[in-house]
């Protein structure tokens, strides 16, 4: 795993995962700083993935799912979420705990695998 892909899985992890469970948790009483937190992050996720997304794609034809799935779902749901936040049905706050949970079990496996040097994942070399 490089220096990179450590940096990403463990800012997952330690950061944004516990940081959408908690706002999924919290519901319509989540705090306002967190709820512009969230945008800010809907927004910062935007300009990492878009570039990703449109630049595999242009290169090979091909759709790179991570991005993908970050500026075609994840993003739109979030900008959402902030947009309507009073008005939400709880499914809404359950979806994004699945997103977090899924996230979190993401980074956690790859990390795992790559540690104990499983081939082929995030860089795992041995």
């Amino acid at each position: 795993m490089d220096q990179k892909q450590l940096i990403v899985a463990v800012l997952h992890i330690l950061v944004i995962a516990p940081f959408l469970i908690y706002v999924g948790y919290k519901r319509d009483s989540t705090p306002e700083y967190a709820i512009y937190l969230l945008g800010a992050l809907a927004v910062i996720a935007l300009f990492m993935h878009a570039p990703k997304l449109l630049e595999k794609y242009n290169k090979t034809g091909n759709i790179w799912w991570v991005p993908a799935i970050h500026t075609v779902y994840i993003v739109p749901f979030l900008i959402y979420i902030v947009y309507k936040k009073a008005q939400l049905h709880h499914k809404y706050f359950e979806f994004l705990l699945l997103f977090a949970f899924a996230a979190l079990g993401y980074h956690l496996y790859y990390l795992l695998l790559s540690t104990l040097g499983v081939r082929g994942y995030l860089g795992a070399s041995s």
